[in-house]
């Protein structure tokens, strides 16, 4: 529904500053935004998967942040922001998503330093899609996944996460900005000094390149990126991932799409279960008239899986949706799509497929 909202923060940050610069010396205040997303959908499983669960038809899902977000500009001319932002579902617990601070240079560029999302996971380019989206594992809460070692992935990019780290973002020039992150330790975000011993994931980092600009009425937006994160305990090996994506607008149509390739070490040889080695990809079009949007898109991946087992676990999805805009900040959207998760082996409870339709409202406050 909502994929990482690093650049949101990021922009908005900006935005502000360049609205209302504040004066010299002026005490950073806070204000408020989110969003909301209210979603009620069927959704049909494979009665050969579903055996004895007793999975219900019809859901009603949520997806809901406040941002708290506040910037000054020094005499110096750096713009120094904060940015926390608050998971407000009931089912989070009122949990803490992000929270940092950005610093601010018209010539230097960006630097953040916290709990804020990944930068280069960021200014990726995917298909597009009007709904709840294809590429940001939301068909997975309707159309169940199974579970055991089934791995739960369904994108062209791994996000790093919201651990402890430091994004830095570069200025635009000619189309072209540059990111870097670097993540100490994605599984211990307290004031602990990082144990690697302990398990989870370890030291990440990435780098990445977003381009974009108009060309005879045809605009281009494309990215690179890549990423390590280094698992602990030798639970698994190192996980290296290369992206890369497009699109291309033209009177209302976009198309385009993403490309990841995934290279993961098998530290424990012939007895790994969850190997995320393989690739994923997806394609869209989409098309938009006044308030009146419409897409199409279809997402595939392979990955290793169980290494001692022949084969690769295999997902794919495609999905139609619309969306109709009601006014600022306002949109109404629906999806109906249909998805199949194969496993290595042929077990029942490790197969399943089915198809959803989903529609709610959207809303950004």
């Amino acid at each position: 529904m909502k994929k990482t909202l690093f650049i949101t923060s990021a922009l908005v940050g900006a935005g502000m500053l360049a609205a209302a610069p504040a004066a010299a010396a002026e005490k950073i205040k806070l204000g408020l935004g989110g969003f909301m997303e209210q979603w009620a959908g069927f959704a049909d499983q494979d009665d050969t998967w579903a055996g004895t669960r007793d999975y219900g038809s019809f859901d009603i899902k949520s997806d809901t942040e406040v941002f708290f977000t506040g910037s000054t500009k020094l005499d110096n001319g750096l713009t120094i922001s904060a940015t926390v932002e608050l998971e407000a579902d009931r089912s989070s617990g009122g949990t803490i998503d992000d929270s940092f601070i950005e610093i601010s240079s018209g010539t230097l560029g960006t630097l953040q330093l916290g709990a804020a999302g990944d930068a280069v996971n960021g200014i990726a380019v995917y298909a597009p899609d009007v709904g709840i989206g294809n590429t940001d594992g939301d068909v997975g809460t309707w159309i169940v996944k199974p579970t055991a070692n089934f791995i739960d992935n369904s994108v062209t990019f791994t996000d790093l996460g919201n651990g402890n780290k430091v994004n830095y973002i570069s200025p635009t020039f000619g189309g072209l900005s540059v990111v870097a992150t670097f993540m100490p330790d994605g599984s211990n975000n307290d004031q602990n000094q990082p144990n690697y011993a302990t398990g989870g994931v370890g030291m990440a980092y990435g780098v990445g390149a977003a381009y974009s600009r108009q060309i005879e009425g045809v605009g281009l937006s494309m990215d690179v990126g890549y990423s390590v994160t280094e698992n602990a305990a030798a639970l698994l090996g190192e996980l290296e991932v290369y992206h890369a994506g497009i699109n291309l607008t033209y009177a209302g149509f976009t198309f385009g799409g993403s490309y990841g390739n995934f290279q993961q070490e098998d530290d424990l040889g012939f007895n790994s279960t969850a190997l995320q080695d393989g690739y994923a990809f997806d394609v869209g079009l989409a098309y938009a008239t006044g308030p009146y949007s419409l897409s199409l898109s279809y997402f595939g991946q392979e990955l290793e899986g169980n290494s001692a087992t022949a084969g690769e676990e295999k997902t794919s999805s495609v999905m139609l949706s619309g969306a109709y805009n009601m006014g600022p900040g306002v949109d109404i959207k629906g999806s109906v799509f249909r998805a199949e998760y194969e496993d290595e082996v042929t077990t029942a409870t490790q197969n399943n497929e089915g198809w959803g339709a989903v529609a709610g409202m959207a809303i950004e406050f």
